[in-house]
């Protein structure tokens, strides 16, 4: 069974919590990140929180956090595919609907870009 600790009053994996807040050892995040812990959490919920998420002022904390939990996707696919495409499709989905764009393709753009100048 998965470490679970309880956050504003909602129970949580503990390795989430850590990934959103970006620290080992945390066993809290701050009560704007909510939606998207719950949504990395528990991606079957996101269509229920995207109206939350929308709302959700981008800042480059939340962006870093999905970041991070699409690099720990992508690095941890081997252990359950199932669950880390869940998160990758979720973390993207929700940088996407907040920025337009993803930060990692963003980076390939740009230096793309430069390139040809």
């Amino acid at each position: 069974m998965q470490n679970m600790v309880e956050v504003h009053g909602k129970k949580f994996c503990k390795d989430t919590v850590e990934l959103i807040a970006g620290n080992r050892g945390v066993t809290d995040v701050d009560k704007k990140f909510l939606p998207v812990l719950e949504a990395i959490d528990k991606p079957s919920e996101l269509p229920f929180l995207l109206d939350e998420i929308n709302s959700m002022k981008p800042t480059d904390e939340l962006r870093l956090a999905l970041v991070r939990v699409q690099v720990h996707s992508e690095l941890n696919m081997h252990e359950d595919l199932n669950m880390h495409q869940k998160r990758l499709y979720a973390a993207q989905t929700m940088e996407k609907m907040l920025w337009g764009e993803l930060l990692l393709d963003g980076g390939k753009e740009k230096e793309e870009d430069k390139g040809k100048e």
